[in-house]
């Protein structure tokens, strides 16, 4: 790249970061950049239920670890957006022989536009999806 090029790029990510800290660009277009993303993976199994949910989740840069939840338990984290709008996090969740694997948080299909807040429930029946302001609605079954 040569140097009218490199200049000619500074000037644009200057341009475009004026734009998104003074509001030119809608914040729904700057979802996340700005603003934290926070994704709830909640247990609503019954306090009795055997065995136990383990739920691993991860990006491409970050790996959230295995975790065992119990009814109740509410596995959880935050994050900000790429530049670039390609953040995704997927989970798998296993609940004895059942495994069901999917997408918690994709920039480009963002469910959790409204309250920058991600709340996934599962259960028995399978996984629900809610953002805090709409009711959390039956989106996977379990296989």
């Amino acid at each position: 790249m040569n140097f009218t090029s490199l200049c000619s790029f500074a000037i644009l990510v200057l341009a475009f970061y004026s734009m998104v800290t003074t509001g030119s660009v809608s914040n729904e277009d700057n979802l996340g950049i700005d603003e934290p993303i926070d994704v709830h993976v909640i247990d609503r199994f019954d306090i009795n239920t055997t065995p136990k949910l383990i739920i691993h989740c991860k990006s491409k840069d970050d790996d959230l670890g295995e975790h065992t939840l119990s009814s109740g338990d509410d596995f959880h984290w935050h994050f900000r957006v790429n530049f670039m709008r390609t953040t995704l996090f997927f989970c798998t969740m296993r609940w004895g022989q059942k495994v069901l694997s999917f997408d918690v948080f994709d920039a480009a299909h963002n469910r959790c536009k409204a309250t920058l807040k991600c709340f996934w429930s599962i259960g028995e029946d399978g996984v629900y999806f809610g953002d805090g302001h709409s009711p959390n609605y039956l989106v996977y079954r379990w296989p």
